[in-house]
């Protein structure tokens, strides 16, 4: 539970919520914001542990016993004002030549050293469809304050970059292996295990997190030799991966390689180790579904971590019946029937619509026919199979320890997409989103994580 105190800065007084579970990081950025003195000129005189009044980054907020309402004091000169006042422009008195200045968009993230990774995963996960992470029902992470304050900050349109600072010393203070340091310098992280530490780590305080992401596979291991010995298991499904060679051309066929395997195992009818066969059917589809592309692998004869820059196709559209038990394939193929005449017939409405009005009973129609597919009992769930693609996180370079890390988001009235490349946000058409397959190879930008949504 949170702690109020009152911060004193001179003449003015602030109150403030301290979260003992956050770091002196977190705390001195909101101080920042609420005062406009950095963090480095910041001294607390009144802190016992804060040698020279310098609190330290690493320490947490519940170690200093704050009491309800304490005073607080701070010392520290702001950073400089502006010079004179800012003049208001309004949109409609600028010049054409001028309006790319304004920006519509959420703002991209100041690069705080080698943190792409993090900015790329963290775009993502804000544009992840209603996934309201804003108002933390609790706070169980010490990473969830910090993040809810960020992405108050983000969900703001502004051509200004943000500096994720407490995010930043919140994520390295929280997971160390992120906070990895060669020559003073950080290290470059995969953004991958990034992602999947984030949204674990987020689901603590908001379950829905892992939630819309969850799914389930049925999995059946046979024994070559004793095809009578049949073994049947569940596991969660919180991402596919896409197994990428040299004959995989298409996304679809690397999905299906990595639902099919061998392992040897001891058969307990033949009393010796055997070959099995692993298949693997999709038994719940999840809301949200991740794709990770297998790109980095370890080379036995070098001992070293490497890039494949197979150049791989991926659909806008993904349809994964293919992938699901019979049982769910009886069950979504109704729906997915449907969905597709009402887009055929939406294709042909709007070639003659002339009014908005059509687009909306057109709307009306399709979720109608939604309602009548046998799926009612996972809500929540993908009721038709079908995905559309609405974000891209994709790696440039050809060191898997190294490189550089971009995602892409599709806007949302989907008149094309927006790159997040760290500080700066531009705009790009769907013909860049087919560029990041791979073909044009290591030096430009590869499609690592995929992320769709349910088309219904």
């Amino acid at each position: 539970m949170s702690i109020p105190i009152a911060l004193k800065w001179g003449k003015n007084k602030y109150d403030v919520l301290v979260n003992p579970q956050d770091n002196a990081a977190v705390f001195k950025s909101q101080v920042w914001t609420l005062t406009g003195v950095p963090p480095d000129r910041q001294k607390y005189p009144g802190i016992k542990s804060a040698k020279g009044g310098k609190l330290d980054d690493s320490v947490n907020m519940g170690s200093l016993n704050f009491a309800p309402n304490a005073n607080i004091m701070l010392m520290g000169t702001a950073g400089p004002l502006p010079t004179e006042p800012v003049k208001v422009t309004f949109l409609e008195d600028l010049a054409p030549s001028q309006t790319e200045v304004i920006s519509p968009y959420t703002p991209g993230l100041t690069n705080l050293g080698n943190t792409c990774y993090l900015n790329s995963a963290l775009q993502i996960l804000r544009t992840s469809p209603s996934l309201s992470l804003l108002r933390p029902p609790s706070r169980n992470s010490p990473i969830t304050g910090p993040l809810s304050s960020l992405l108050t900050d983000l969900s703001r349109p502004s051509s200004n970059p943000i500096t994720p600072l407490g995010m930043v010393a919140s994520w390295r203070n929280t997971f160390p292996q992120f906070a990895e340091k060669q020559s003073d310098h950080f290290l470059q992280q995969d953004a991958e295990e990034a992602w999947t530490t984030l949204t674990r780590e987020v689901s603590k305080d908001f379950p829905k997190v892992l939630d819309a992401f969850r799914g389930t596979i049925k999995q059946t291991i046979t024994n070559n030799e004793e095809p009578t010995e049949v073994n049947v298991g569940h596991e969660e499904m919180l991402k596919l991966t896409c197994h990428c060679d040299k004959q995989t051309e298409f996304l679809t066929d690397g999905l299906k390689k990595e639902m099919k395997g061998e392992l040897e195992k001891h058969s307990s009818q033949l009393g010796r180790t055997c070959v099995w066969s692993i298949d693997k059917q999709i038994e719940q589809l999840p809301w949200l579904l991740c794709v990770q592309f297998v790109r980095f692998e370890w080379r036995k004869d070098n001992n070293k971590k490497t890039k494949i820059t197979k150049s791989i196709d991926f659909p806008t559209v993904l349809d994964l019946m293919d992938l699901c038990t019979p049982e769910l394939k009886a069950k979504i193929k109704p729906v997915q029937d449907k969905y597709r005449v009402s887009q055929e017939k939406k294709r042909d409405e709007e070639k003659k619509r002339k009014k908005g009005e059509e687009e909306g009973r057109m709307e009306e129609d399709v979720k109608g026919e939604e309602e009548d597919g046998d799926l009612k009992v996972d809500e929540g769930r993908n009721k038709s199979g079908m995905y559309e693609l609405y974000g891209i996180l994709s790696h440039k370079g050809r060191s898997a320890d190294g490189g550089h890390y971009v995602s892409w988001v599709k806007r949302e009235d989907g008149k094309g997409w927006l790159c997040y490349d760290d500080e700066d946000v531009i705009e790009c058409s769907e013909d860049k989103i087919r560029d990041l397959t791979g073909r044009g190879g290591a030096d430009w930008h590869i499609a690592y994580l995929l992320f769709y949504k349910s088309v219904l």
